[in-house]
């Protein structure tokens, strides 16, 4: 029987460096996506995948939210994969996940919320997911190689990079080990 998860995008050459065909590669991903073969289970990092952390750590650090925004596109994305099918995963290092939830009403995009206190405590949430759900297609939406993505892998999980906000986590070497990079904003719709 062939393989549904694998597509051959024809790849280009620029600047010195070999690319897929944008459009060719959204279409192959899109052909991914809309397949029914499973329902699918979409996984979201908080910061650097939704928000652009970054750019305002020392504001967010500090409590202050004035400039805390959902990226527009990825606001879009999640209303389109429906909330029964949306997880939020994301790691409380400076004690203030919850306050930005709350501020960014994220409740009314997932199913579920979970913040955990140690990074790898997402390997064990993320495998209790894929235990719980064996029927679904799992996608883990994130920014790190070190954390989620490698989490990811590591589990037999499809992972997507979003590599739009350039921040320490981001390991361009690594890209290839992701089922799917994105590095412009405009592409995230790309995601469903």
């Amino acid at each position: 029987s062939k393989d549904l998860r694998v597509r051959e995008v024809n790849l280009l050459k620029q600047n010195g460096h070999i690319r897929h065909d944008s459009e060719l590669f959204l279409k192959a991903f899109e052909q991914i996506v809309n397949e029914d073969i499973k329902e699918k289970l979409y996984i979201f990092d908080l910061d650097d995948t939704l928000i652009p952390t970054s750019k305002y750590r020392e504001e967010y650090i500090n409590n202050n939210y004035k400039n805390l925004r959902i990226n527009s596109l990825a606001k879009k994305v999640l209303g389109k994969i429906g909330k029964k099918n949306l997880t939020l995963l994301t790691h409380d290092k400076y004690g203030n996940q919850t306050e930005k939830i709350k501020h960014l009403k994220l409740e009314k995009y997932f199913s579920e919320i979970k913040v955990v206190y140690k990074n790898d405590d997402k390997k064990v949430f993320l495998d209790k997911v894929k235990r719980e759900n064996r029927e679904k297609n799992i996608f883990v939406v994130g920014d790190k190689h070190d954390s989620e993505i490698k989490f990811a892998k590591q589990l037999g999980l499809r992972t997507i990079c979003v590599a739009i906000v350039p921040g320490r986590h981001i390991n361009k070497s690594l890209h290839s080990t992701c089922d799917l990079v994105i590095e412009k904003e405009e592409d995230f719709s790309c995601v469903v």
